[in-house]
């Protein structure tokens, strides 16, 4: 998938689109972009995932997100070239999403009415920071490293900053978290002194 990615308005009636290294968030017309591939992953890869459950040594393949870094390749490198994916991707020693896997529940499906073989569900507290946000911060900050950003910005109710401290200590990114006083969780915030904080009603 090298080469392929864009930005692209979730607006069916607009669909402006921007080349992927574009900082833009928003369309011309104020609408959400996206990330979107001109071609399909090819059926092949499914292969390549169950191998790489076996790392090697590679904690690319280790990390639940970057395991799959065909399907999440904005960044458009050599995904089997360890030393790209060094340079680009951003990852907690390849922590993130490793141990999440999915449990059958055939109880719950049970008294939910369902097919009790089609119920699964997959925990994400054993991610580093515990929570699943972890999953989702990795791609971001890999995607601000990509486009040359040197700030991240993010609104919080004094958890998602964690993941973002992580991360910051590893990449020297200077991190700005903006807390909703109303909504903020003050047993969280004293755990994060070494970030520039803002506090707004």
């Amino acid at each position: 998938m090298q080469g392929d990615a864009y930005l692209k308005c979730v607006n069916p009636k607009c669909g402006l689109e921007y080349p992927i290294s574009s900082t833009n968030v928003q369309c011309d017309n104020g609408h959400v972009l996206d990330v979107k591939y001109k071609n399909k992953p090819p059926t092949k890869l499914k292969e390549t995932f169950y191998e790489r459950r076996n790392s090697k040594g590679s904690i690319f393949n280790e990390s639940g997100i970057w395991r799959f870094r065909e399907l999440l390749n904005f960044c458009q490198i050599d995904t089997e070239s360890i030393e790209e994916c060094s340079k680009f991707l951003v990852s907690l020693d390849g922590a993130e999403g490793r141990q999440s896997k999915p449990y059958k529940m055939s109880k719950a499906a049970e008294f939910l009415g369902r097919n009790t073989e089609g119920l699964w569900l997959q925990p994400e507290g054993y991610n580093p920071s515990g929570s699943f946000k972890d999953n989702g911060m990795v791609t971001a900050v890999t995607h601000a490293k990509m486009v040359g950003a040197k700030k991240i910005v993010c609104a919080s109710t004094g958890i998602l900053q964690h993941q973002l401290e992580c991360l910051q200590q590893m990449k020297e990114l200077i991190v700005m978290c903006i807390f909703l006083q109303d909504k903020l969780h003050l047993e969280n915030l004293v755990k994060h002194i070494n970030l520039e904080l803002k506090l707004y009603k």
